[in-house]
């Protein structure tokens, strides 16, 4: 009996603590609803804000995961300026209307720029398309187009040209195959006017590059800066960012669809990825200069130090130089600053960085007066 009684008193233990459990998962659900930003708050270079973007996106429209009210929040929470759902047409009814419809009122009160997007093409060719309305370009099905002429499917050319003629502005997506006829076609008559250096998941291929922890396209920046195409790195997100974004870093003059407009058909962007930037010499430059602190300080007794700032959400590593045989490594967190001891420090400083590249094989120089403060 006395065993009976334990057992009863058990279950009804068990059976008054399952709410508890229910209340405890409710609780952690509902904290998860308290969402935070990061700021990659960039400093103006010259007329220029600094605009974080990802021109390439999927959501529950075709083949992602999340819904575009879904993409907008995460892209808020990441810190992202302004964004570009790029949907396929899988789905019955869909259009790219549609989708820039469900986003936008939340994007909006974000404070966030949504652009009108789709990815579109044939078999591996694929191009991702920004600034087009679904009333000034109709596709037909996913992917539609063909590389050779025939009745049942259109030809890219054909297609490509459409698109152009209906405003919309061109990217070439994730390039591991390398630039093919159809790419080097349309760069050549200026319908392709960007590529992409980095995408999230990138393939592989001859293109495809894994180096000093940067996963990228290093070739594609070459094809930028050769064929004046611009940089773009993005995400291509199907499912749920992690936490190692890809950035369009766009320097705009108005932080708007029309301001990034501009900027891209420009050509004024860089690319920000795997703790790396990279892009144009003379874009980078400015920027460094504008994001990076560099004057001699000394103490009491003369002991000298060469002080650094970094005024962006950007890690920086670099080597400091001079014109002999000095050199220093350092590293300086986002908005962080540093200071490099010297007991005869350079009147004249060289920085190496490495991990801003203006091209392939190339890292930028830069080229400081410590004697005038920096």
């Amino acid at each position: 009996m006395r065993k009976q009684l334990t057992a009863l008193v058990f279950l009804l233990l068990v059976l008054t603590c399952l709410p508890c459990a229910a209340d405890a998962e409710q609780a952690s659900s509902a904290a998860q609803t308290t969402f935070t930003r990061s700021l990659n708050a960039f400093p103006h270079v010259g007329e220029y804000e600094i605009l974080c973007c990802d021109f390439h996106l999927h959501t529950t429209n075709s083949d992602g995961k999340l819904t575009p009210e879904e993409r907008v929040l995460e892209a808020w929470r990441y810190g992202y300026d302004a964004i570009s759902i790029t949907d396929h047409a899988d789905a019955p009814g869909n259009n790219y209307d549609k989708t820039y419809d469900q986003a936008s009122p939340l994007a909006k009160s974000l404070g966030l720029v949504i652009i009108r997007g789709l990815e579109t093409g044939f078999q591996m060719d694929h191009f991702v398309v920004l600034y087009l309305s679904d009333s000034a370009y109709k596709r037909r099905d996913n992917h539609p187009m063909t590389g050779k002429r025939e009745k049942k499917k259109p030809f890219y050319q054909d297609q490509l040209r459409k698109i152009a003629q209906a405003g919309g502005y061109v990217i070439y997506p994730h390039p591991f195959q390398g630039l093919t006829e159809p790419e080097r076609w349309a760069i050549e008559q200026g319908i392709v006017q960007g590529i992409e250096v980095k995408q999230g998941g990138v393939g592989e291929g001859y293109e495809a590059v894994d180096e000093g922890g940067r996963r990228w396209y290093p070739h594609a920046l070459d094809h930028a800066l050769k064929y004046n195409l611009t940089v773009i790195a993005s995400s291509d997100s199907h499912f749920a960012r992690d936490r190692r974004q890809s950035y369009t870093l766009v320097f705009a003059k108005n932080r708007s669809e029309k301001g990034i407009l501009e900027a891209l058909r420009a050509r004024r962007t860089l690319a920000w990825f795997d703790d790396s930037l990279c892009g144009r010499k003379e874009l980078l430059s400015d920027l460094v200069r504008s994001m990076v602190g560099v004057r001699r300080i000394a103490d009491a007794n003369g002991k000298g130090f060469i002080r650094l700032e970094n005024r962006a959400p950007v890690l920086l590593k670099a080597v400091l130089k001079d014109y002999g045989v000095w050199e220093q490594p350092v590293e300086i967190g986002p908005y962080q600053e540093a200071l490099v001891a010297s007991d005869n420090v350079p009147p004249k400083l060289i920085i190496f960085w490495d991990n801003i590249l203006i091209s392939s094989k190339d890292h930028l120089l830069t080229f400081h007066d410590l004697g005038s403060g920096g």
